[in-house]
């Protein structure tokens, strides 16, 4: 449901239907962050529909998560055939733990090269949610582009054609979410008050990672602050306070 709503971002349809086998998924998708089966899915689906244009008809229809598709019915009793083979407790015993092996292979293989600008970020969504939650609308929508990398830097857009370069205008390096919270040049200024207000508050964190910034929730009202006041998210300059 992400990848497809995500694709619908590229101009040249008015209108798209998106289906899918998670109901509390689409139950979620009008209701605010919360911790429950499928929010997470509805998180990201929100954000990215929010980027469409605003005449643009989304509809999400259910459907059963094997019905009627060939290669998911396939995959389905070949899953029930080796479970039914398999019934030895050894057997299933080995076959979870060489399972879990490879799981925790492939996300040590993404955590060091799947898009090394964006964090690899681990915090519990629970208490991510939790955090959000409580925070302003501005600066709760703020905090969820930045982690799930769908905002408006260049290296995002220029994904979808939506920027001519990948580039930041400034440091002439691709615009990542890593390179916007640490190195731009063109933001020095925010980030060191941002860095002060951080250790006038004693917050323990290692605010020269992004992973740090963004997987740590006591953080996130200052951090917000930050990006508000770079006026990069254009969006949401109007949360920023009014000048005294």
């Amino acid at each position: 449901m992400i990848l497809f709503t995500d694709g619908l971002a590229i101009p040249g349809t008015g209108c798209a239907g998106v289906f899918c086998d998670n109901q509390a998924a689409i139950h979620s998708v009008n209701d605010p962050p919360s911790y429950r089966s499928g929010q997470y899915l509805a998180i990201a689906v929100r954000e990215i529909a929010e980027q469409l244009p605003i005449d643009f008809k989304l509809r999400f229809y259910w459907t059963p998560g094997h019905e009627n598709i060939e290669l998911n019915e396939r995959a389905d009793t070949a899953a029930k055939e080796a479970a039914e083979e398999q019934d030895d407790p050894l057997i299933l015993r080995s076959s979870l733990g060489i399972l879990l092996q490879r799981i925790k292979a492939h996300f040590n293989i993404r955590k060091y090269n799947f898009n090394p600008g964006r964090p690899f970020l681990t915090s519990a969504p629970k208490k991510i949610a939790d955090s959000l939650s409580s925070l302003e609308k501005g600066h709760a929508a703020v905090i969820f582009q930045l982690r799930s990398d769908h905002n408006p830097l260049n290296a995002y857009l220029h994904r979808f054609n939506l920027s001519d370069s990948d580039l930041c205008a400034t440091c002439k390096v691709p615009e990542t979410t890593t390179h916007f919270l640490l190195h731009c040049r063109r933001f020095n200024t925010q980030r060191q008050n941002f860095r002060h207000k951080v250790k006038k508050e004693k917050i323990k964190i290692n605010l020269h990672s992004a992973k740090a910034l963004l997987d740590t929730p006591t953080i996130f009202p200052l951090l917000a602050d930050f990006v508000l006041h770079t006026k990069r998210f254009t969006f949401f300059v109007s949360y920023l306070p009014d000048p005294k």
